[in-house]
C-alpha cells in the first residue's frame, strides 16, 4: 500500500511539472546559458527612442547554465536596420567563462531610423540563449 502511494505521489508531481510553463520547461532540458540586459543608469534596457548621435550602451549579464555548468564561450552584438541589413556584429570578451560576466557593447546611429539590437551568448556544449530584440532609435531625429 505504501508503494502504492508513493508511486501515485510520483505521478502526481510529475503532473505539475509537464503542466507548467512549456517555455520554461524546454529552457529547463535544454539548459541554455542565461542571458540578460542590466538595467543600469545610463544603459539601454528596453525599447527606446533617442536622438540622432547619441551612444548607445548596453550592459550584459551572462550566466553558465547552473544544470549544466558549461563553461560560456561567445557572447556576441548584432545591431540591424529597418530592412535587416546587419550594420554591426561584434564579440565581447568573457573575463571568467565559468561564472557570471557582464559584458559591455556601445553603437552610435549615423541615421534616424530604427534599430533592432540582440544578443547572443554561446556555452561549450553549443547551447545558444539570445536576448528578446531591443528597438531603439523609432524617434531618432536630428
Amino acid at each position: 500500500m505504501k508503494k502504492l502511494f508513493f508511486a501515485l505521489a510520483c505521478v502526481i508531481g510529475l503532473m505539475t511539472f509537464t503542466s507548467c510553463d512549456p517555455d520554461f520547461m524546454q529552457d529547463l532540458l535544454e539548459q541554455k546559458p542565461e542571458i540578460e540586459l542590466v538595467e543600469a543608469e545610463g544603459y539601454i534596457w528596453h525599447n527606446i527612442g533617442v536622438r540622432l548621435g547619441t551612444e548607445l550602451n548596453f550592459q550584459v549579464k551572462v550566466t553558465p547554465n547552473s544544470g549544466s555548468m558549461s563553461e560560456l564561450t561567445d557572447v556576441d552584438f548584432t545591431v540591424k536596420d529597418l530592412n535587416g541589413n546587419v550594420l554591426i556584429s561584434e564579440s565581447g570578451k568573457l573575463e571568467d567563462p565559468a561564472n557570471e560576466n557582464i559584458v559591455e557593447f556601445s553603437y552610435a546611429p549615423t541615421e534616424a531610423s530604427t534599430y533592432t539590437c540582440t544578443f547572443a551568448v554561446t556555452d561549450a556544449a553549443g547551447k545558444i540563449s539570445r536576448s528578446e530584440e531591443r528597438r531603439v532609435g523609432k524617434e531618432c531625429r536630428s
